[in-house]
């Protein structure tokens, strides 16, 4: 074990100074080694490179290649590196499949699921979009009952700013609608002009 706790190591030290293509090479010579907590981990790595592209050929080359099963920490991961970029709506598509395998939700993927659909509501205004984050609202309310009290606080300042959109969406501009730490703080989409709500700004940025 300690040896394989050193190759998963190597592999995150590769992974973090950008040597992709040799980790590419050793994700097949160390296959035994790979779990779903290395995943998650080198989810994390190109969160904080802010590459989008890494992480989806990691999870086609970890996932999907050498078949080691995500989990529901691991899919949510793989949303923030998306999120980070600005790409929330590739973040909803992830959170959708996770929800479609069959992993459900802890109360930080109901959050991260939410906060997403809520940008791209913003974006479109439109009634699909508005349901989106109404059925996450639904199922998450029960998961959100042993949540932190953070993130109690985040659904309910995301639940008003979602009815205050649907019912007043020019009293809304994107920077109103970034209320987790991650999308306010940590992404790209801080440093966006604070778009008017129905701008339909993300299907020129994704």
């Amino acid at each position: 074990e300690l040896d394989a706790k050193k190759y998963r190591d190597y592999l995150r030290v590769l992974e973090s100074c950008e040597h992709y293509d040799k980790v590419d090479v050793l994700l097949v010579e160390f296959k035994r080694y790979l779990t779903v907590v290395l995943l998650g981990g080198m989810m994390n790595i190109a969160a904080e490179q802010r590459n989008w592209k890494r992480a989806d050929k990691l999870w086609m080359l970890i996932v999907k290649k050498h078949g080691v099963k995500p989990s529901f920490v691991a899919y949510p991961a793989w949303a923030k590196v998306h999120l980070l970029c600005g790409r929330p709506a590739a973040a909803v598509r992830i959170l959708h499949e996770m929800i479609a395998v069959g992993l459900g939700y802890s109360s930080k993927g109901a959050c991260d699921h939410l906060q997403a659909l809520l940008i791209t509501y913003h974006s479109s205004l439109t009634d699909t979009c508005y349901g989106q984050p109404r059925q996450v609202l639904a199922s998450g309310e029960a998961i959100l009952k042993k949540a932190s009290n953070s993130e109690k606080t985040l659904w309910r300042d995301m639940k008003m700013i979602i009815k205050r959109l649907h019912d007043d969406p020019s009293s809304v501009k994107l920077h109103d609608v970034l209320l987790d730490l991650n999308a306010k703080e940590r992404s790209v989409m801080k440093t966006w002009p604070n778009y008017e709500a129905g701008t339909a700004y993300l299907k020129n940025l994704e």
